[in-house]
């Protein structure tokens, strides 16, 4: 078993929950074993934090999926109904019409463990890196943290009606009134040329990502007490939409040592954020849920679900 426990879990933890000889455990184990083998994953408990940062053993059924790259890719579960245990995989790549008795779209069950396993095979779901990345909010995030530098907004000059009018009969040759308007006219032309610079230097950031490429990082939390994991991937875009979005080479961390440019950038979007208002503590950006163009840091961030955020970090500089 403990060779079947990925580098993301608590393994402590994990192998302490399997020593435990109850029915239900048996039967998690079992499945954990079939699955894993059957699939080339890998599982394992996450680390829970509590309040104090201690480690919390919460003693829950719900096993987390791995592939061997370390990139969260479902979990599998063992429930005790009125006809006995079932088995469940819950993973982003299942998709079925509808939810079912058990269970809801994103989940297979079966009375059988090899049932399960059919049923993920028959429909394609394996979960592989590839298939988790372009199914999950990882690659949903990505789209809106490009799309935030997409403006294509329409510009306008916003002045009341009586300057406008005075405006229309002094073109005409009608009126020289236009003059008391000056003050909040040339105040509306600077608003726009602001807005107007501010479009163009998004549209040229967004150009620079999608030519230059981009570092991902995908930050998972997907319980408030619980250790947040990171995935790394690089990324590039032909366009704003999924379809047009690329990532590859992805790998699952805790965090950032072993990529001493990484670390140095959380760091840097850490400090720079500590006292901004929406400073997120809990992750090793600082970075708080949002879709949004940090450009003093020049990091961009999206977000589909609650429980994952899209961090992209340009190769190119301005």
């Amino acid at each position: 078993m403990e060779n079947l426990i990925s580098h993301m879990a608590d393994k402590k933890y994990t192998l302490e929950f399997f020593e435990d000889t109850s029915d239900a455990v048996e039967h998690l184990r079992r499945l954990a074993l079939e699955f894993c083998h059957t699939f080339n994953t890998r599982c394992g408990f996450a680390t829970y934090i509590n309040l104090n940062g201690e480690v919390s053993r919460l003693f829950n059924r719900t096993l987390r999926v791995f592939t061997p790259e370390g990139v969260p890719c479902g979990s599998l579960k063992v429930v005790h109904g009125e006809d006995g245990y079932y088995y469940i995989y819950s993973g982003p790549q299942v998709r079925k019409e509808k939810a079912s008795a058990r269970t809801d779209k994103f989940s297979r069950d079966s009375n059988k463990i090899s049932g399960l396993i059919n049923a993920i095979k028959r429909n394609n779901e394996t979960p592989t890196a590839n298939q988790t990345i372009n199914n999950s909010p990882i690659k949903e995030g990505a789209r809106y943290a490009l799309g935030v530098m997409d403006h294509s907004r329409s510009l306008y000059i916003d002045l009341k009606h009586d300057a406008v009018a005075e405006l229309v009969k002094a073109f005409l040759g009608q009126s020289n009134a236009a003059e008391g308007y000056r003050a909040d006219i040339e105040e509306a032309y600077s608003k726009h040329q602001t807005a107007s610079q501010e479009i163009n230097e998004s549209k040229l950031n967004l150009r620079r990502f999608m030519e230059g490429g981009f570092k991902v990082v995908a930050i998972h939390k997907f319980d408030s007490d619980v250790r947040p994991m990171y995935v790394v991937a690089d990324g590039t875009a032909e366009d704003v939409s999924t379809s047009g979005i690329h990532i590859t080479n992805a790998r699952g961390v805790l965090d950032f040592s072993d990529d001493p440019d990484l670390q140095a950038t959380a760091m840097m979007s850490r400090t720079y954020l500590q006292g901004a208002k929406r400073f997120d503590d809990s992750n090793l950006f600082g970075l708080p849920m949002g879709d949004v163009y940090h450009g003093d840091i020049d990091i961009s961030t999206g977000y589909s679900r609650a429980e994952w955020l899209t961090v992209l970090i340009p190769k190119k500089a301005p």
